[in-house]
């Protein structure tokens, strides 16, 4: 998923929030086909570019990045532990630049490690991965009962549900477990 990508995500996310304008960033012309979203999340303190002012619009985003993001999405959803401390980052992200950001997303649950309990912090982040942390962050879904309009998304795929959510036009009913299954 591209750094456009997720700022045109994001945009969507956040209806009637204030835009800037152009975003200005050298490396996204007026033109660019995300220029309004990305500055559309610049203005909302989202997503930011690198200190040289680039925002790389085609760069993949990477699980740090993504961490970061849901830092700034739930600053008061900070994780601490049993003991009061802060949570640890699986091991891979110690000393990493986004090290005490992905410690918080692992801990609040927006972003988990992966199934072997490392988190790959600039391994880039696929679209499953960014709609589900996005459902996620935006109390929304899973959604069950509905297939994903897309043919390269299986019904029985880890992010199906999560897909169906997003993708998919729907009333639903809130289940206990969190999940939701469409009603009409």
């Amino acid at each position: 998923m591209s750094r456009a990508e997720l700022a045109a995500m994001l945009e969507r996310l956040q209806p009637g929030a204030a835009t800037g304008g152009a975003a200005a960033f050298p490396d996204v012309p007026a033109a660019y086909w995300g220029a309004a979203a990305i500055a559309h999340v610049q203005v909302a303190g989202l997503m930011t570019g690198n200190p040289d002012g680039a925002f790389r619009p085609a760069d993949n985003v990477t699980r740090a990045e993504l961490a970061v993001l849901a830092g700034r999405l739930q600053p008061q959803k900070a994780s601490a532990g049993a003991s009061g401390g802060s949570a640890a980052a699986p091991d891979d992200a110690a000393g990493h630049w986004a090290e005490a950001v992905i410690a918080q997303a692992v801990a609040s649950g927006s972003l988990p490690a992966l199934p072997d309990g490392t988190f790959r912090p600039d391994r880039p982040v696929t679209r499953a991965e960014a709609v589900t942390a996005l459902n996620r962050l935006y109390g929304r879904g899973p959604l069950s009962g509905v297939r994903p309009p897309f043919a390269d998304v299986p019904a029985s795929g880890d992010a199906a549900a999560a897909i169906a959510e997003a993708a998919v036009a729907h009333n639903a009913f809130r289940q206990a477990d969190g999940s939701e299954t469409a009603v009409n």
